[in-house]
């Protein structure tokens, strides 16, 4: 991204709020939750739902089936399975998002609606936080630290990059501090000797 907030979002040990200056980010309003089922899911569940019980705001979930091949064409006589392989993978997506509400029901948080997208995460979560007119995007972060940040970016990162509203990357504290704290200096020391 190449910004200060950036590498806040990277380096920082806990969780971050990045606004947006063009506006939007007023609560009560919609708040939508990004779901992958990863323990960075879970701390941002909690943390959706606190914020959205004490504004009233209208909680929404969404989990993105990933569905763009990374593999060459199958050839058709394999084709037929692959539909079928992901025919099942979408059902029991759905199956999935529809439990993942009714936990964060009985924890107390209250679901608008669960949704179910197809395609490269990021993407599908901004675009349904624009279709929703979404004020918050609440997100984990998976905390890819140094190269592994290069070289696979993060959903995270590019949902703070392209979403239209204020983004809250949430991150437990004690994950990943040294890692990250060291990755940090070293983007430093690279800096300052060139």
């Amino acid at each position: 991204m190449g910004s200060v907030s950036a590498s806040v979002v990277r380096h920082f040990p806990g969780s971050v709020l990045v606004a947006r200056g063009e506006g939007g980010g007023e609560l009560p309003g919609r708040i939508l939750l990004a779901l992958d089922g990863s323990e960075e899911a879970s701390a941002a569940t909690r943390t959706a739902v606190e914020i959205s019980n004490a504004t009233g705001s209208e909680l929404h979930a969404v989990h993105v089936l990933d569905t763009n091949p990374r593999l060459p064409y199958p050839g058709p006589g394999t084709w037929q399975t692959w539909e079928e392989e992901l025919a099942h993978a979408k059902r029991e997506a759905r199956t999935w998002v529809d439990r993942q509400a009714e936990r964060i029901e009985a924890e107390g948080g209250r679901i608008k609606d669960a949704h179910l997208r197809f395609g490269e995460p990021d993407g599908e979560i901004v675009k349904l936080a624009e279709e929703l007119g979404a004020a918050l995007v609440v997100i984990g972060s998976r905390g890819l630290t140094g190269m592994s940040r290069v070289l696979l970016g993060g959903v995270s990162d590019s949902v703070v990059r392209h979403a239209h509203c204020p983004v809250l990357v949430v991150r437990e504290p004690e994950r990943d501090r040294k890692h990250d704290l060291t990755d940090a200096r070293d983007e430093a020391r690279q800096g300052a000797s060139s």
